[in-house]
């Protein structure tokens, strides 16, 4: 599974709430935040669900965090998307390549 965030949205927010308890900023962030399970991947780039955008270079700047299997834990800035084949290009490589787990 996979989660995206926007990176100026997390940054801009994490400075307004930093006085205020983690599961309140946990809430407020899964109201922007995408998630689901990858249909594939290699060591820089990550192909989304079939209900992801349309719309090219969407997620640019987003941050996708791996989450379970191989690569759980893992964190990169989105450098590109490709509406039509559904993929993220990763800024830097995954440590260990995520797997469909």
């Amino acid at each position: 599974a996979a989660l995206l965030a926007p990176v100026a949205l997390v940054k801009a927010v994490a400075v307004l709430l930093s006085g205020c308890a983690a599961s309140v900023m946990v809430t407020f962030f899964s109201n922007f935040m995408i998630s689901g399970n990858a249909r594939g991947a290699t060591a820089d780039s990550i192909q989304l669900g079939l209900d992801a955008s349309d719309q090219d270079g969407n997620y640019i700047d987003w941050l996708v965090s791996i989450t379970d299997g191989c690569g759980s834990g893992q964190t990169r800035r989105i450098s590109g998307y490709d509406a039509l084949t559904k993929t993220l290009v990763i800024s830097k490589p995954w440590q260990c390549d995520p797997d469909l787990t």
